[in-house]
């Protein structure tokens, strides 16, 4: 059995950038999971105007969550303003 690690070797700068990101997508999951998105998002797709007027919080920082949960492939890049 061969146990040597076969993946590329990433540079100092690459290796960086994975774990500034891993905290963002960290970050990102713990905020939705606080304002219990999923929850809200169980009876289908709403948009980000009615769901945070449901939640009370500002539509244009609620879109910019969904659009980085999106990124992060956490919910479907769907969703919109509206």
């Amino acid at each position: 059995m061969d146990n040597r690690d076969t993946r590329p070797t990433l540079t100092p700068q690459d290796q960086l950038s994975e774990m500034i990101w891993s905290f963002t997508k960290a970050q990102l999951i713990y905020v939705a999971a606080k304002l219990e998105i999923a929850d809200r998002l169980k009876d289908g797709p709403k948009d980000a105007q009615a769901l945070a007027h449901s939640i009370k919080i500002n539509p244009q920082n609620l879109y910019r969550l969904m659009r980085g949960l999106a990124w992060c492939r956490v919910i479907a890049s769907k969703f919109t303003r509206r």
